[in-house]
Protein backbone atom coordinates (compact mmCIF):
# COMPACT_ATOMS: atom_id res chain seq x y z
CA UNK A 1 0.00 0.00 0.00
CA UNK A 2 1.61 2.88 -0.98
CA UNK A 3 -0.56 6.10 0.53
CA UNK A 4 -2.99 6.45 3.86
CA UNK A 5 -5.61 8.59 3.81
CA UNK A 6 -5.96 9.47 7.74
CA UNK A 7 -8.89 11.61 8.10
CA UNK A 8 -9.46 12.33 12.36
CA UNK A 9 -13.37 13.96 12.89
CA UNK A 10 -15.32 14.84 16.01
CA UNK A 11 -18.86 15.41 15.72
CA UNK A 12 -18.80 16.88 12.16
CA UNK A 13 -20.65 19.39 9.79
CA UNK A 14 -22.17 16.64 7.86
CA UNK A 15 -22.19 18.31 4.43
CA UNK A 16 -18.23 19.48 5.31
CA UNK A 17 -17.50 15.75 5.33
CA UNK A 18 -19.27 14.77 2.47
CA UNK A 19 -17.81 17.23 0.16
CA UNK A 20 -14.01 16.33 1.56
CA UNK A 21 -14.92 12.21 0.67
CA UNK A 22 -16.64 13.05 -2.49
CA UNK A 23 -13.31 15.00 -3.42
CA UNK A 24 -11.23 11.99 -2.26
CA UNK A 25 -13.39 9.98 -4.27
CA UNK A 26 -12.33 11.82 -7.45
CA UNK A 27 -7.85 11.38 -6.97
CA UNK A 28 -6.30 10.65 -9.96
CA UNK A 29 -4.29 7.39 -8.46
CA UNK A 30 -6.19 4.49 -8.17
CA UNK A 31 -8.14 2.90 -5.43
CA UNK A 32 -5.59 -0.02 -4.78
CA UNK A 33 -2.80 2.07 -4.46
CA UNK A 34 -4.19 3.72 -1.44
CA UNK A 35 -6.40 3.14 1.77
CA UNK A 36 -9.01 5.69 4.02
CA UNK A 37 -9.26 5.34 7.40
CA UNK A 38 -12.13 7.74 9.33
CA UNK A 39 -11.23 8.13 12.85
CA UNK A 40 -14.29 8.89 14.62
CA UNK A 41 -13.01 10.55 17.41
CA UNK A 42 -15.73 9.65 20.29
CA UNK A 43 -18.93 11.62 17.76
CA UNK A 44 -21.85 11.86 19.62
CA UNK A 45 -23.73 10.39 16.48
CA UNK A 46 -21.27 7.78 15.00
CA UNK A 47 -19.55 9.02 11.40
CA UNK A 48 -20.45 5.39 10.28
CA UNK A 49 -24.05 6.15 10.48
CA UNK A 50 -23.99 9.46 7.75
CA UNK A 51 -20.42 9.23 6.27
CA UNK A 52 -20.79 6.13 3.23
CA UNK A 53 -17.19 4.47 2.10
CA UNK A 54 -18.84 2.11 0.53
CA UNK A 55 -17.30 3.41 -2.96
CA UNK A 56 -13.52 2.70 -1.64
CA UNK A 57 -12.25 -0.90 -2.00
CA UNK A 58 -9.73 -0.10 1.42
CA UNK A 59 -12.20 2.61 3.09
CA UNK A 60 -12.60 1.63 6.75
CA UNK A 61 -14.28 3.23 9.60
CA UNK A 62 -12.53 3.22 12.86
CA UNK A 63 -13.79 4.29 16.43
CA UNK A 64 -11.70 5.98 19.26
CA UNK A 65 -12.98 6.86 22.63
CA UNK A 66 -10.35 8.51 23.76
CA UNK A 67 -11.59 12.49 22.76
CA UNK A 68 -8.90 14.40 21.51
CA UNK A 69 -7.09 14.98 18.05
CA UNK A 70 -3.77 13.31 18.98
CA UNK A 71 -5.73 9.94 20.06
CA UNK A 72 -7.62 9.95 16.89
CA UNK A 73 -4.06 10.76 15.21
CA UNK A 74 -2.34 8.26 16.96
CA UNK A 75 -5.09 5.20 15.98
CA UNK A 76 -4.73 6.48 12.42
CA UNK A 77 -1.22 5.60 12.50
CA UNK A 78 -1.80 2.14 14.09
CA UNK A 79 -3.89 0.97 11.29
CA UNK A 80 -2.26 2.69 8.66
CA UNK A 81 -0.42 0.07 5.89
CA UNK A 82 0.50 2.94 4.06
CA UNK A 83 3.85 3.96 3.45
CA UNK A 84 2.86 7.90 2.82
CA UNK A 85 0.44 9.25 5.47
CA UNK A 86 -1.74 11.88 4.15
CA UNK A 87 -3.89 13.93 7.08
CA UNK A 88 -6.87 15.43 5.77
CA UNK A 89 -9.00 17.69 7.93
CA UNK A 90 -12.72 16.49 7.99
CA UNK A 91 -13.39 19.94 6.13
CA UNK A 92 -10.80 20.02 3.91
CA UNK A 93 -11.33 19.70 -0.05
CA UNK A 94 -8.09 17.90 -2.18
CA UNK A 95 -7.08 18.78 -5.71
CA UNK A 96 -7.91 15.56 -8.17
CA UNK A 97 -4.12 14.88 -7.86
CA UNK A 98 -3.31 15.75 -4.32
CA UNK A 99 -2.49 11.64 -3.64
CA UNK A 100 -0.79 12.09 -7.12
CA UNK A 101 1.20 14.93 -6.20
CA UNK A 102 2.28 13.51 -3.20
CA UNK A 103 3.47 9.91 -4.14
CA UNK A 104 5.86 11.85 -6.81
CA UNK A 105 7.23 14.51 -3.92
CA UNK A 106 7.98 11.57 -2.10
CA UNK A 107 9.66 9.92 -4.39
CA UNK A 108 11.75 12.93 -5.79
CA UNK A 109 12.50 14.14 -1.88
CA UNK A 110 13.81 11.35 -0.23
CA UNK A 111 15.47 13.62 2.56
CA UNK A 112 11.81 15.04 3.32
CA UNK A 113 9.94 13.21 6.40
CA UNK A 114 6.82 15.67 6.10
CA UNK A 115 5.46 18.07 3.69
CA UNK A 116 2.79 20.32 2.59
CA UNK A 117 1.68 22.69 -0.01
CA UNK A 118 -0.90 25.77 0.02
CA UNK A 119 -4.08 25.96 1.69
CA UNK A 120 -6.43 27.89 0.18
CA UNK A 121 -9.29 28.98 2.19
CA UNK A 122 -13.67 28.98 1.37
CA UNK A 123 -15.29 31.30 3.27
CA UNK A 124 -19.09 31.33 3.89
CA UNK A 125 -19.12 34.92 4.78
CA UNK A 126 -16.03 36.90 2.96
CA UNK A 127 -14.55 38.32 5.95
CA UNK A 128 -13.59 42.41 6.31
CA UNK A 129 -10.30 43.22 4.19
CA UNK A 130 -9.17 44.64 7.28
CA UNK A 131 -8.54 40.67 8.99
CA UNK A 132 -6.61 39.62 5.81
CA UNK A 133 -3.08 40.10 7.91
CA UNK A 134 -4.62 37.74 9.78
CA UNK A 135 -5.47 34.93 7.98
CA UNK A 136 -2.36 32.92 7.79
CA UNK A 137 -2.86 32.25 12.17
CA UNK A 138 -5.86 29.90 10.17
CA UNK A 139 -3.22 28.07 8.25
CA UNK A 140 -4.08 29.73 4.96
CA UNK A 141 -0.84 30.42 3.15
CA UNK A 142 -0.19 30.31 -0.64
CA UNK A 143 3.11 28.75 -1.18
CA UNK A 144 4.91 29.79 -4.97
CA UNK A 145 8.17 28.14 -4.71
CA UNK A 146 9.84 25.15 -2.36
CA UNK A 147 11.25 25.53 0.76
CA UNK A 148 12.56 23.21 3.50
CA UNK A 149 14.31 22.53 6.57
CA UNK A 150 15.78 20.14 8.97
CA UNK A 151 15.52 22.94 11.65
CA UNK A 152 13.10 25.63 13.02
CA UNK A 153 9.54 25.39 12.15
CA UNK A 154 9.59 27.98 9.15
CA UNK A 155 8.94 25.39 6.97
CA UNK A 156 6.77 22.70 8.67
CA UNK A 157 3.58 22.41 7.00
CA UNK A 158 0.20 22.71 8.76
CA UNK A 159 -1.96 19.30 9.38
CA UNK A 160 -4.59 20.08 6.38
CA UNK A 161 -3.06 17.66 4.16
CA UNK A 162 -0.07 16.94 6.01
CA UNK A 163 2.36 14.25 3.88
CA UNK A 164 4.19 12.18 6.41
CA UNK A 165 6.56 9.30 5.96
CA UNK A 166 5.44 6.14 7.79
CA UNK A 167 8.67 5.50 9.67
CA UNK A 168 8.41 9.34 10.85
CA UNK A 169 4.61 8.60 11.97
CA UNK A 170 6.13 5.61 13.94
CA UNK A 171 8.93 7.47 15.58
CA UNK A 172 6.32 10.26 16.43
CA UNK A 173 4.18 7.54 18.04
CA UNK A 174 7.06 6.58 20.27
CA UNK A 175 7.47 9.86 21.40
CA UNK A 176 4.19 11.15 22.28
CA UNK A 177 3.75 7.26 24.58
CA UNK A 178 6.92 9.11 26.87
CA UNK A 179 5.40 12.15 27.00
CA UNK A 180 2.02 13.54 28.74
CA UNK A 181 2.43 16.74 27.36
CA UNK A 182 3.12 15.94 23.54
CA UNK A 183 -0.40 13.96 24.35
CA UNK A 184 -1.99 17.59 25.11
CA UNK A 185 -0.90 19.53 22.37
CA UNK A 186 -4.02 19.92 20.28
CA UNK A 187 -7.84 20.25 20.24
CA UNK A 188 -9.79 18.34 22.71
CA UNK A 189 -13.84 18.48 22.26
CA UNK A 190 -14.19 22.28 22.36
CA UNK A 191 -10.93 23.32 23.57
CA UNK A 192 -8.80 25.16 20.48
CA UNK A 193 -5.01 23.99 21.76
CA UNK A 194 -2.98 22.78 18.69
CA UNK A 195 0.63 22.20 17.73
CA UNK A 196 0.03 18.54 17.37
CA UNK A 197 0.85 18.65 13.56
CA UNK A 198 3.80 20.59 14.16
CA UNK A 199 5.07 18.25 16.32
CA UNK A 200 4.52 15.55 14.10
CA UNK A 201 6.16 17.07 11.24
CA UNK A 202 9.29 18.30 13.38
CA UNK A 203 9.58 14.74 14.15
CA UNK A 204 11.51 14.61 10.99
CA UNK A 205 14.52 16.22 12.44
CA UNK A 206 15.03 13.03 14.53
CA UNK A 207 15.38 10.85 12.17
CA UNK A 208 17.92 13.40 10.04
CA UNK A 209 15.89 14.66 7.86
CA UNK A 210 13.53 17.37 6.88
CA UNK A 211 10.26 19.35 6.14
CA UNK A 212 9.57 20.95 3.82
CA UNK A 213 6.34 23.45 1.81
CA UNK A 214 6.18 22.49 -2.23
CA UNK A 215 4.28 24.19 -4.76
CA UNK A 216 1.43 21.57 -6.57
CA UNK A 217 1.62 19.49 -3.62
CA UNK A 218 -1.50 20.50 -3.39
Amino acid sequence: MKITVIICTHSPREDYLRRTLEALSFQSVPYAQWELLLIDNASAKPVASHADLSWHPEGRHIREEELGLTPARLRGIAEARGDLLVFVDDDNVLRHDYLEAALRISVANPHLGAFGGSIEAEFEVQPDPRFQSLLPSLAIRSITGAQWANFGNESVPFGAGLCVRAEVAQAYVAKVHCSKIRRSFDRRGGSFIGGGDLDLAMTSYDLGMGAGLLKNSS
